[in-house]
């Protein structure tokens, strides 16, 4: 019976740390770029590598901000406070001034997809239903009440998802 469950468990830990791997490997992703960076920074801290490990994690924060990858940004501002040294590393001020920023921005995300999930429940309740309400006021509506009436035009990201919501 124990070996059995130990079996399980063991070929359990084998097919997960399988299955990770593949999608690393078919993943081209600009997130899993970040991640594979971000990795290698946290590994280079752990071995005193203080140095190197700076010019990783700054890569993997640049290579984030500009692809609005935000939940990852918040890992990168994290490893940045943990890791913060007087000789090796950034202003401590700065990287919590950037955090806190990039809180922001992962909650309008987060908002947004609240409201982009609303949007499309009520985009296919009315095909539906044949229910004939109005584009130009419904979705301002759900934009507003989240807070992202301006967010969503000076964010070619959530213009985009809007966009394709309301053409399919």
């Amino acid at each position: 019976q124990q070996a059995y469950h130990a079996l399980r468990k063991r070929l359990t830990r084998h097919l997960l740390d399988f299955i990770v791997l593949k999608r690393m490997d078919g993943d081209n992703t600009t997130a899993s770029s970040v991640m594979g960076l971000l990795s290698l920074a946290r590994w280079l801290f752990d071995k005193k590598s203080m140095k190197l490990g700076w010019d990783y994690i700054k890569k993997a924060e640049k290579q984030a901000l500009t692809n609005e990858l935000f939940p990852l940004l918040n890992n990168i501002y994290l490893v940045q406070m943990e890791n913060n040294h007087p000789e090796h590393g950034e202003d401590l001020d700065q990287i919590i001034e950037s955090w806190n920023i990039n809180k922001e921005r992962l909650i309008e995300d987060e908002n947004a997809v609240v409201a982009l999930s609303l949007i499309r429940k009520m985009l296919i309740t009315q095909r539906t239903k044949g229910l004939d309400q109005n584009l130009e006021i419904m979705i301002p509506e759900v934009l507003r009440q989240y807070n992202l009436v301006n967010t969503w035009l000076s964010r070619p990201k959530l213009l985009h998802a809007v966009l394709s919501i309301t053409r399919s």
